[in-house]
């Protein structure tokens, strides 16, 4: 289907983007171990920052040669990570829409529930497809047209197992996001827009990395085969998206400490001149 230029230059950014995602996300992650207060939000956007590292990782098998209980690994971490990432964000969205609408209000968050319907429903796809595998050899995970990754062997399949959650979770998300937007026209929201803010860019970045992959499966539905400059656009933002989540990540909350300090610093100031 491609010629093997391009099937090296889709091989050499699948490698370089991946190791800068998988920088990012390492440095987020250490960020999180040394650093960071263990807060509801942060828990969540470390999930996530993690969820991604699996992904790039599994961008990694292209180095090896790949048998098939490799080819199954790799195709079950791919489809795993990417539904698990969309699920850490669904959960994001959710728990700064009730902590915006309803701050004072204590059980929204709990994580422990998050992270085993992450385990569950980020996992149910892919390991039904290898049990399929195993007692029915179909459908099954193998290595795609230009070999750079293995993924499910059917289109099909591959559209209603992962593209087609995934829909539905970013029509979940766009919900929510619109009930946040729409509370706020009807109360003093004070400063809980920037709950929104927090919950926006994530979903956004979601929408992002999966646009070009959109435009992939519809040149293939219309067309018959991929074409190239959409598979190389696909490959570059998605092994990318590790390193833009990171990049939000670190830049909003040192927009929040930035704040922060100015808050305390106004405080302080006031306290002074009136004792």
């Amino acid at each position: 289907m491609f010629s093997s230029k391009e099937i090296h230059t889709l091989y050499f950014t699948n490698c370089a983007c991946t190791a800068v995602s998988i920088l990012a996300e390492l440095y987020v992650i250490w960020l999180y171990i040394s650093k960071w207060q263990k807060n509801w939000r942060q828990k969540l956007l470390v999930s996530l920052v993690f969820s991604n590292l699996v992904y790039s990782l599994s961008n990694l098998f292209v180095l090896v040669h790949r048998d098939t209980l490799l080819c199954n690994l790799e195709g079950f971490l791919r489809a795993s990570s990417i539904i698990s990432s969309t699920l850490w964000i669904v959960f994001l969205v959710w728990s700064s829409y009730n902590n915006a609408v309803s701050p004072n209000r204590k059980d929204s968050f709990n994580y422990p529930t998050f992270l085993l319907s992450n385990i569950f429903f980020g996992t149910v796809t892919a390991a039904a497809v290898l049990f399929a595998q195993g007692f029915y050899g179909y459908p099954y995970f193998g290595k795609d047209s230009t070999g750079l990754t293995c993924s499910f062997s059917s289109f099909d399949v591959e559209v209603l197992t992962v593209d087609f959650p995934i829909v539905l979770y970013i029509l979940l998300i766009s919900i929510l996001l619109f009930k946040m937007s729409y509370s706020f026209s009807n109360r003093d929201v004070g400063g809980r827009m920037k709950e929104y803010n927090h919950a926006l860019k994530y979903p956004f970045l979601a929408f992002l990395s999966w646009l070009p992959c959109l435009m992939n499966i519809l040149s293939y539905v219309l067309q018959g085969n991929s074409v190239f400059w959409v598979t190389a656009l696909n490959v570059y933002i998605s092994r990318l998206t590790g390193f833009l989540v990171c990049f939000a990540i670190v830049m909003g909350l040192k927009k929040e400490h930035r704040f922060n300090q100015q808050f305390d610093s106004y405080n302080t100031l006031l306290s002074y001149q009136f004792s």
